[in-house]
């Protein structure tokens, strides 16, 4: 169990080992200091107590993790130190995702210290062992993990999460755009991040999924969008070149620590990388697909794929509730530049029952406010043009069984009209009211008539 353990603190050690030039070491950030960040402090404490409650229980498995108070805390508190890192300027859907991933990482990595206190509780006859000697081991257990490990991963996140908020608000015209690879100048820029500078190649170039800047610890590179017509094309596979050499520093174990900078956190919309030392590598349903090893670490494998597993479980549905939220609030914005408040959107046309339908900003609202599927609700943009495809199929009259039967004949509604197109690869109803002699937009479905 100890060289599990072992293997995942070398693998660690190897990701974080800090620049030893004298830039880094004067710039190196003192995250425990608390008259500089108190969060540091507390989530220290806090560790304390979880692994107080986990000697208490007498163990700790990963059903626990956000079931038991002390244990969610922690979790909770981590996520909370890297989504602080996450730009004010990042738009809210993108924000959403990088804090998902921020939760997910936090929970694995309060898993792994929980699993790792876990197998301190007895000694080698098993047998619990005193508060004591559990205590004095999980402290520094705590030291390591929430001062040196926690310091190089915050200082990760700030400069992934700005690379993620640079991507997220560049240009979607890719042939008029392109986005040019720059370096702070000065002589602080490492030799092979000098090589990339000038580099200008379109936003869906390969270059760009792993090369994306940050590329390193403390890189202060970016990438800039640029006019296509006034830059020279680079060349692509010599790019990928040089950005594989800039990414290569390989470590006393033949690992290249530099590996893990090779993904795009806004194309990606993570944080910290997929394949990061906390996460389990071969998982299906929450279960380890691993065989042939030890029961000892299958069993340690297979609980930290259950973790992930309940993890992930519990962030989507959040994530789901708040996209929800954010698209109402981006569509109901929309709606309002773009939908005159009076007589609305009227569209014209002999395909049209009445000759004529009226999208006004109800109907806008009552479209985005049908689908619970976030990237659903983008369609009300479209509502002008798929309405105007739409092919008459029949009408019905309102239903005296309805729920608000009284309501809407209150309001003058007459019968309802349906209407079928298809749509960037969906079939689509479109549903329309006959209200006091006009035809409104009233839904759309995403499905077949």
């Amino acid at each position: 169990m100890r060289t599990y353990f072992e293997a995942l603190h070398q693998s660690l050690e190897y990701q974080y080992s800090q620049c030893n030039c004298e830039s880094c070491q004067r710039e190196r950030l003192k995250l425990t200091k608390k008259e500089e960040n108190n969060d540091f402090k507390k989530l220290l404490k806090n560790f304390e107590t979880a692994f107080k409650t986990l000697f208490e229980r007498k163990g700790y498995k990963p059903e626990d993790l956000l079931k038991v108070p002390e244990f969610k805390k922690v979790v909770e508190e981590t996520a909370q130190v890297f989504s602080s890192a996450i730009p004010h300027e990042t738009p809210s859907e993108m924000k959403a995702y990088l804090e998902k991933d921020a939760f997910i990482f936090s929970g694995l990595k309060t898993h792994a210290q929980l699993t790792e206190a876990r197998s301190y509780l007895k000694d080698d006859n098993g047998h619990i062992v005193p508060f004591s000697k559990f205590q004095e081991k999980v402290l520094k257990l705590n030291e390591r993990y929430n001062q040196h490990y926690l310091e190089a991963e915050y200082q990760f996140a700030v400069h992934s999460a700005q690379s993620a908020a640079n991507w997220a608000n560049l240009q979607e015209d890719t042939s008029r755009y392109w986005l040019e690879y720059r370096t702070a100048g000065d002589e602080k820029v490492r030799a092979q991040h000098q090589a990339l500078n000038g580099i200008c190649l379109p936003k869906d170039d390969d270059f760009w999924t792993e090369y994306y800047p940050p590329n390193g610890w403390r890189c202060r590179c970016i990438a800039i969008e640029v006019l296509a017509r006034e830059k020279n094309l680079s060349d692509s596979k010599k790019a990928q070149e040089l950005g594989e050499k800039a990414t290569t520093h390989i470590a006393p174990n033949g690992k290249n620590k530099l590996q893990m900078f090779r993904f795009n956190p806004g194309k990606e919309q993570k944080i910290f990388p997929p394949q990061n030392s906390y996460k389990p590598k071969f998982c299906s349903n929450g279960k380890t697909t691993l065989s042939g090893y030890s029961q000892i670490l299958l069993s340690l494998e297979d609980e930290r794929c259950k973790a992930e597993k309940i993890l992930t479980e519990e962030t989507e549905k959040s994530l789901s509730r708040r996209l929800r939220k954010v698209k109402d609030a981006e569509l109901n914005e929309w709606r309002q530049k773009y939908i005159p408040a009076d007589i609305g959107i009227v569209l014209k046309g002999k395909q049209f029952k009445n000759n004529q339908i009226i999208i006004n900003r109800k109907s806008a609202k009552d479209v985005y406010s049908h689908f619970t599927e976030p990237k659903l609700k983008d369609l009300v943009k479209d509502i002008v043009t798929i309405t105007k495809k739409g092919q008459f199929k029949m009408e019905s009259p309102i239903d005296p069984k309805s729920h608000n039967y009284e309501k809407k004949m209150r309001a003058g509604y007459e019968s309802y009209r349906y209407y079928t197109t298809q749509h960037k690869g969906f079939n689509i109803r479109i549903n329309t009211a006959m209200i006091k002699g006009e035809e409104f937009l009233y839904s759309l479905n995403l499905t077949e008539f």
